[in-house]
């Protein structure tokens, strides 16, 4: 065609090869603040697995028994007693200058004090100190970790001193406690069982995490 100057061939062009039809209009992608409102980001729990007997308290066992003497203030000073009497046994007069022996040993290299510090006051069947150094942990923990009862403790007939354990936890924590759960009630006779009854408790649980969350785990134990 016959294109005035400057025209290019645009006006000239045949009004069929204008695409003049409305276009769809195309919707935003969402933002990024979008997406991250979602709770997509791994999450990281913690369990903690708790042993009471040997944990929270120290206990003074007999050679050859299974048997043990829990160090509290009331054992502590009838042990006392004891050695002072005559007329006792001779396994008697072991037993008491044994529990008082462990009262007065050293903790440790790097810490001061006498295992005394850890003595049960009372009525109370766990050590404040030692209770105290439990809450610590489970501060350290993070946010919200779960606190499962694997000790002896958790049989029905400890209902009672599980009460006031967590009436202590709730003390050195400042809010109320309670257990998250209990590993299974099977019989346990030795450290193998204890481990195996917590790690078939990780399995369960691990079976409601999701697949990018980080499962920590602690177990507080001294194992039989």
């Amino acid at each position: 065609p016959n294109c005035p100057p400057n025209c290019g061939g645009l006006n000239c062009a045949p009004a069929a090869s204008l695409d003049l039809a409305p276009r769809p209009s195309r919707k935003r992608a969402p933002s990024i603040s979008f997406w991250t409102s979602f709770p997509m980001k791994p999450q990281a729990r913690t369990v903690i697995y708790l042993d009471v007997d040997g944990v929270l308290n120290v206990g003074v066992g007999e050679e050859g028994s299974t048997a043990a003497y829990s160090l509290d203030d009331s054992s502590h000073r009838n042990a006392k007693e004891m050695i002072r009497e005559t007329g006792l046994t001779r396994r008697q007069k072991d037993a008491a200058e044994k529990l008082v022996s462990v009262a007065d040993t050293r903790i440790s290299l790097v810490e001061d004090g006498t295992f005394s510090d850890f003595m049960c006051h009372g009525a109370e069947k766990c050590s404040g100190v030692l209770v105290g150094r439990l809450v610590e942990i489970m501060r350290a923990a993070g946010k919200a970790p779960v606190v499962v009862l694997a000790s002896n403790w958790r049989r029905k007939r400890h209902r009672s001193k599980v009460s006031k354990l967590e009436e202590q936890i709730s003390k050195h924590l400042g809010r109320k406690f309670m257990f998250d759960a209990t590993t299974e009630h099977v019989s346990e006779y030795c450290a193998a069982d204890r481990l195996r009854c917590i790690g078939d408790h990780v399995k369960s649980f691990c079976a409601n995490l999701g697949l990018l969350d980080t499962l920590r785990v602690v177990v507080l134990d001294d194992f039989f």
